[in-house]
């Protein structure tokens, strides 16, 4: 989980470096949905942790959306 919280984090940082790039547009706000998209599946992991909820495949969901996100990431940082 912490993953997910730690490559928002990367990609927000890139995203806000490719700012003043005049070719960082689109690739820009790609990172920084991705960001968003990350920090939000941090948040929805956490609070259904804090509420005990014992659904395993509701986890399983958010964490394939996580893991996808992260593969898109890691990608990103390549084409960068």
């Amino acid at each position: 989980m912490a993953d997910v919280l730690t490559k928002s984090t990367d990609a927000r940082k890139m995203g806000l470096s490719l700012k003043h790039v005049e070719y960082g547009g689109q690739l820009l706000q790609q990172i920084m949905d991705s960001s968003k998209k990350m920090e939000q599946l941090h948040e929805k992991l956490n609070d259904m942790i804090t509420k005990n909820v014992e659904d395993n495949s509701r986890y399983l969901k958010l964490i394939d959306v996580a893991e996808n996100q992260i593969k898109w990431w890691d990608k990103a940082k390549a084409w960068y």
